[in-house]
């Protein structure tokens, strides 16, 4: 009876110990993201997307709602074909991790130029929001959401 005990109590240790967590380095997909986004790089953007028809991405204008990376991509070649740089300058960033490690999310505030031409816009304030899952030992995004904040309070409280 001891003898089976203590081949089962080492048969735990040893399963035990091949228990795998996602690496925590899902700041180096959100990195690559957003040098995808200042550099124009459609196929940096696509290596970060989940491939899914089921996600939602979503814009700053209130028509921009994409479900599925088919969709959010194409809207993005559009984008990017009519943009002849983009200047990001990030202010605050922060990215938490699921308790079993295997999503993140994250928020990104950054100031924003986008030349066209000889115009730039200056957009102070992009705020993106966005999850990653961890699959096939990669980070992902499934969800992204960007916004510009209005001036004031839309409804006072």
């Amino acid at each position: 009876m001891r003898r089976f005990l203590i081949i089962i109590f080492i048969g735990l240790l040893i399963s035990c110990s091949k228990i795998a967590f996602p690496p925590q380095n899902a700041d180096e997909t959100l990195e690559s993201m957003m040098q995808a986004w200042a550099s124009l790089d459609e196929d940096g953007l696509l290596s970060v997307l989940i491939d899914s028809e089921e996600d939602y991405f979503l814009g700053t204008d209130s028509n921009e709602i994409w479900i599925g990376n088919t969709e959010f991509m194409r809207a993005v070649v559009e984008q990017f074909g009519s943009f002849d740089s983009i200047d990001i300058r990030n202010i605050d960033r922060k990215l938490q991790y699921s308790p079993s490690g295997d999503a993140a999310w994250f928020t990104d505030i950054a100031d924003w130029t986008i030349s066209i031409g000889q115009e730039n816009i200056a957009l102070s304030g992009v705020r993106m929001t966005g999850v990653f899952t961890y699959e096939n030992d990669s980070w992902k995004l499934r969800n992204m959401h960007t916004s510009l904040g209005v001036n004031g309070q839309a409804v006072a409280y």
